[in-house]
């Protein structure tokens, strides 16, 4: 790193190694698995039609934005005026403005609803950052994490018991 630079802490969204880098970079390679990844802050402006959306910064759709994708991933947060239809993975704020919709499941350490928002469905989990995981991303999928985790339907209620037939006495 370059003397007396800025450095500050991300997350790899590919295997979950924390690290280091400097502030002003925008695309980076996680040092445990190498592979690229986005940590610069992300605006969407028009429609966008992704498999994933993934940054180690912050995600924010505009007025006329929408995402369309399997799963969005924001480390810093997520800001939704737009559209978005995806299953979302946040380590920061999620921020749902008054002309926002959303579709889909999202995981957050907290989530703001505005006025006149329309949320469609999903299920949403609120899981605060802990002290060892510092970006509240411990549960994101890959074969090192679990995924969102969806409650249980209500449990079906047992089956009647079978009825036996009355016993008949052969001896009178």
């Amino acid at each position: 790193m370059a003397k007396g630079g800025t450095l500050r802490e991300v997350q790899c969204y590919h295997c979950g190694a924390q690290f280091e880098i400097s502030a002003r970079a925008m695309t980076v390679s996680c040092p445990k698995c190498y592979k690229k990844l986005l940590v610069e802050d992300v605006v969407i402006k028009a429609a966008q039609g992704v498999t994933k959306l993934q940054t180690c910064g912050k995600i924010i759709i505009e007025k006329k934005g929408r995402v369309t994708a399997t799963l969005v991933e924001a480390h810093q947060g997520l800001e939704v005026h737009g559209i978005l239809e995806s299953k979302v993975l946040c380590g920061g704020p999620v921020v749902i403005g008054d002309k926002g919709r959303w579709k889909g499941d999202c995981r957050a350490p907290s989530v703001e609803i505005a006025p006149g928002a329309r949320i469609t469905s999903g299920y949403f989990e609120i899981a605060p950052a802990n002290q060892s995981d510092r970006f509240g991303l411990s549960a994101l999928p890959g074969p090192h994490n679990k995924p969102i985790a969806h409650p249980d339907p209500p449990p079906n209620p047992p089956p009647d018991p079978p009825h036996a037939p009355p016993h008949e006495n052969s001896a009178p």
